[in-house]
């Protein structure tokens, strides 16, 4: 393999995407909603954000990364059915 053909040159090197700040890609994205839209929206954010943060301190299991299959009482029986689970996505699957 000659060396010159894996050179690249200043054109063929993809152009450098804009890089906006994220404050500027949310004004973008809401500029055109109306005031109380924007509220709403932003009142909506905050909510999910706040839930989001309780999960793990309501949680049975806590916030682990991976959950432990011996965690649950339903694992043995799942993982004793995985052909009649697999057959039946191979079934919805042909359409």
């Amino acid at each position: 393999m000659k060396t010159e053909n894996l050179k690249t040159t200043s054109s063929q090197v993809a152009p450098k995407k804009s890089t906006l700040s994220e404050a500027a890609r949310m004004y973008d994205k809401y500029k055109y909603m109306s005031f109380p839209q924007r509220m709403i929206q932003y009142s909506a954010v905050l909510v999910l954000r706040g839930l989001e943060k309780l999960y793990p301190l309501f949680s049975r299991y806590g916030n682990p990364t991976f959950y432990s299959p011996s965690m649950f009482d339903w694992t043995p029986e799942f993982e004793k059915n995985w052909a009649v689970i697999r057959a039946e996505m191979e079934e919805v699957l042909k359409y």
